[in-house]
């Protein structure tokens, strides 16, 4: 839903720089969520 609104704005405003960031950092935290799952899996 987030990426949907950024980019919504992003082709509003030809900002292209604030929607690459917002992006890069959804990803980054998605990627440690999905990290700090298999680490607490594995040292169960």
């Amino acid at each position: 839903m987030l990426v949907v609104i950024v980019l919504v704005y992003a082709a509003y405003t030809k900002d292209g720089v604030l929607s690459e960031k917002i992006i890069t950092a959804g990803i980054s935290a998605l990627g440690g969520f999905g990290v700090g799952l298999a680490v607490g899996k594995q040292k169960e």
